[in-house]
């Protein structure tokens, strides 16, 4: 007979047959700590931490992906099949590649 167990185990409809289910043991939230702001702050504050060359660099590494998947999705054989006097319908815009890379690089 088992009293208790602590497991990662996914809670779903056929095991709750069997077992009562009481929830999260532990909720694990990140947070960042910064220092208390001067008493005049700016609105690019949060940009203060890094120098300009990660900024740079960040904006480098942003475009350069952003042109690779581009350029992949441009002449990749496995996108679409068509004849060559017929322009491709299916491309995705520059823009929308860059978007796409930077909400990758934010939110990865």
């Amino acid at each position: 007979k088992v009293d208790m167990i602590g497991i990662p185990i996914t809670i779903d409809n056929y095991r709750s047959q069997a077992v009562r289910f009481v929830g999260e043991f532990v909720e694990d939230s990140l947070g960042i700590l910064l220092a208390r702001p001067d008493s005049n702050p700016y609105m690019f504050q949060m940009l203060q931490p890094f120098k300009y060359h990660v900024w740079i660099l960040f904006a480098g590494s942003l475009l350069l992906v952003g042109y690779l998947a581009h350029t992949v999705n441009r002449f990749s054989p496995l996108v679409e099949h068509r004849p060559k006097s017929i322009p491709m319908k299916t491309t995705v815009p520059i823009n929308e590649t860059m978007w796409s890379s930077l909400m990758c690089l934010l939110f990865q």
